[in-house]
């Protein structure tokens, strides 16, 4: 079995290639972790440019000159393009741009050249300060904020989580511009721009600080790439139904992406607790699969009903060559088709095989009925009699409770030891209908092309063709009797006017002798 991606509680995105649907894994002990994220850059900065983003120091060109009339959805859609699976880019009602990085732990960075190219753009080299930072890190801390040399004090050590936004604002407010962004990441501005400007954000328990001033940003000007952030590790457990227990770290490299037992994981979010994951399948294709089939089905026997049950124009006989030759193309066309209609009214051939492949679908296989998975035929017997229904709901039920049985019935081959109806039985609908096909218009002795052969070998190896020569030889037939009919008559009648010319000479002179002529 296979399960392809289910979203979980906890935000935990699970992508399984063996995981069957009683399968349970069980992810305890995440610590906190945060991916590295660019902020503070607007569509409108970026649109009609070009510029770099290095993830992880792998440089993505996003390539934006034709994005002039471009709505901002169809922006962050290239650029998502450009970086592919190593970030993500979104974008607020404001336009404002945030791009985070897929993976997450020591190390990751994420970077941009826009703003260099920004402020070259604009002939200056003067901007606003400007931090970015994920909310997380400043939930539940103290920090000071050191704005060009102003000391402020936030403390969010007891404010709750539904109130922290308000608190930030009203305690900076003041002396920055903040914004925060769909994916609760953070910027700090200041109000004025120049080379003078400057923000410090210090840690009041570890006198960790991050700034303008710090790794590379020296007061207000953009000589590196506008924001830094690193991540941490990932940490945590895997524990399945069977007691047995993984550490993350010992799998995943410190990764946020990582393989147990098969199962691909990546974690996305951290977790209050424990994250019970179970496996189930996917059915979406299998039942879409199915679906097409069945439509596929319905169409070949819609088309044997409508040849069987045709009725035939005995008005339209074939066309001499004299008639043809006082028509034009299109009517002789349409006249043939008027004249081929009906001639597959009742074939024995067609009959046989709609009912055969009715056959496939009403005899059990293995003891199970179709209908119990959800495909039974159609109740409409006047205009779709023969073709089958899907109920996507039964179908997909019973898919869950044991995909294997279902694809049993479809697939399943026949111990070939067994013959008969006991190997009918045994066999599943697809080679059934195989069989059944081939028997009537596939394999070269099959009814279908014994009777009408097929371009090739069997072109003029066929029923119908010997019928013709058969017709044309009792034409050709009739044909030298009739001659000989002809040259009998021509005979007689020579024969017959040499008589009469005797009795007319005869009455003639009779005549004479009588005194007739006087």
């Amino acid at each position: 079995t296979r399960a392809s991606e289910s979203t979980l509680s906890g935000k935990i995105v699970i992508e399984s290639k063996n995981a069957g649907a009683t399968e349970t894994l069980q992810i305890v002990e995440f610590s906190d972790k945060t991916p590295a994220i660019l902020s503070g850059i607007n569509v409108s900065d970026v649109k009609g440019k070009v510029f770099d983003i290095n993830i992880n120091g792998t440089i993505k060109s996003v390539d934006l000159t034709s994005a002039i009339g471009l709505t901002n959805d169809q922006v962050i859609e290239r650029i998502n393009n450009s970086i592919g699976n190593l970030g993500t880019a979104q974008v607020d009602g404001s336009g404002n741009i945030s791009v985070k990085t897929s993976i997450l732990g020591d190390g990751t960075k994420i970077s941009s050249t826009i703003r260099e190219q920004i402020l070259s753009d604009l002939g200056t080299d003067t901007e606003e300060a400007i931090v970015s930072m994920p909310l997380s890190e400043l939930k539940g801390k103290s920090t000071t904020f050191i704005v060009n040399g102003k000391q402020v004090k936030l403390d969010l050590t007891t404010v709750p989580d539904a109130e922290v936004e308000k608190k930030i604002n009203d305690t900076l407010g003041g002396i920055l511009n903040v914004t925060i962004d769909p994916l609760k990441n953070i910027e700090f501005k200041t109000k004025n721009i120049g080379i003078s400007q400057e923000i410090k954000v210090v840690d009041d328990s570890t006198e960790v600080v991050c700034g303008t001033s710090v790794d590379g940003y020296t007061n207000g000007k953009i000589e590196n790439p506008l924001w830094k952030s690193t991540g941490t590790d990932i940490e945590g457990t895997i524990s399945d139904t069977y007691g047995n227990t993984k550490d993350i770290s010992s799998v995943s490299g410190g990764k946020n992406v990582f393989t147990v037992d098969s199962v691909k994981f990546t974690i996305t979010d951290k977790t209050n607790g424990d994250v019970l994951i179970s496996g189930k399948e996917d059915n979406t294709e299998f039942v879409k699969n199915i679906k097409a089939f069945v439509e596929e089905y319905n169409k070949l026997v819609s088309k044997v009903h409508s040849l069987v049950n045709e009725k035939k124009q005995y008005t339209y006989k074939p066309l001499t060559e004299e008639q043809k030759k006082e028509m034009s193309e299109e009517e002789i066309k349409l006249w043939n088709e008027k004249t081929k209609q009906g001639l597959l009214k009742n074939d024995d051939i067609l009959r046989k095989l709609d009912s055969d492949l009715r056959q496939c679908f009403t005899t059990p296989m293995d003891g199970k009925m179709l209908s119990s998975i959800g495909i039974t035929f159609n109740k409409d017997y006047n205009t779709k009699s023969g073709q089958l229904v899907v109920d996507e709901t039964k179908l997909s039920k019973a898919l869950s409770e044991d995909s294997s049985e279902v694809l049993k019935m479809f697939t399943k081959m026949a111990d070939p030891a067994l013959s008969g109806s006991e190997k009918y039985k045994n066999t599943g609908i697809m080679q059934r209908l195989k069989d059944t096909l081939n028997e009537a218009a596939v394999k070269p002795t099959s009814k279908l092309l014994t009777k009408a052969g097929f371009e090739g070998r069997r072109e003029y190896d066929n029923d119908l063709y010997k019928s013709i020569l058969k017709k044309e030889k009792e034409i050709k037939d009739l044909e030298k009797l009739l001659k000989i009919k002809e040259n009998a008559y021509y005979t007689k009648f020579a024969n017959l006017e040499k008589i009469m010319n005797g009795y007319n000479s005869q009455q003639a002179w009779l005549t004479q002798q009588f005194g007739g002529g006087q």
